[in-house]
Order: structure tokens, then C-alpha cells, then sequence
């Protein structure tokens, strides 16, 4: 099988028996990845063309997750507390994209701590 599209990241689904399928999309194509556990996959990417995955414009080189300069300062997705929600201001109404913020900050996380020692 040979499959060709520009790569997004892989999102999964847990069922209500907590079984989780996970699925990587190709351009608009979805692949069910849970076929091809066990298996040898070969993954090549083409130079020269990767592209934000805000505003699918061509970038000359990987940038902070893959988006672009613009969308990387216009996105609420890029700002700093999607990797530490400590950080978050959404509270003080400076958040870039208020909706999203509804969505993703202003809901319940769950913290994991363990003892490593």
C-alpha cells in the first residue's frame, strides 16, 4: 500500500470498554493506524514542502509545531499556555481567541503527580 497527503497529527478515540483507536489523517484521507500495529510502515517526508497547519501556507522550514510566524502570533492554539496552563490569562480577557479558550483552558484538567524517587 502506498499512500501519499500532507500529515496532520494523529488523534485517537477511546470506546466505553477503553479501548483506544488512533487515526493519523492525510490530507483529507483518515487511516485507521490500529491495522498496522506490529507491522513495518515506512514514513518519507518530500522536501521543501511543509506547510502551516493554520493557514496551509507553504513555510521554508519547521516552526513551532507547524504553524507559521503569523499564525504562530495571531492563534490562541500557539500561545503559551496550551503547553503551560499555569500561564493561562484567559481570566484577565487578553486571550486571542476567547472561544477557544471557553473551550480548551476554562474546563476541568486533571493533574498526575508521582513519586519518581
Amino acid at each position: 500500500m502506498f499512500i501519499t497527503g500532507k500529515i496532520s497529527k494523529i488523534e485517537n478515540k477511546i470506546d466505553e470498554f477503553g479501548k483506544i483507536d488512533y487515526f493519523l489523517f492525510l490530507d483529507e484521507k483518515k487511516i485507521f493506524l490500529n491495522n498496522f500495529l506490529g507491522k513495518y510502515i515506512s514514513l518519507e517526508h518530500i522536501k521543501n514542502l511543509i506547510f502551516c497547519i493554520g493557514c496551509q501556507k507553504k513555510m521554508k522550514a519547521w516552526y513551532r509545531n507547524n504553524y507559521c510566524f503569523l499564525c504562530n502570533k495571531k492563534l490562541a492554539i500557539c500561545d503559551i499556555c496550551i503547553i503551560k496552563p499555569e500561564k493561562c490569562h484567559f481570566h484577565l480577557n487578553t486571550c486571542r481567541e476567547p472561544e477557544w479558550g471557553w473551550k480548551y483552558c476554562m474546563n476541568i484538567h486533571y493533574v498526575y503527580l508521582s513519586i519518581t524517587s
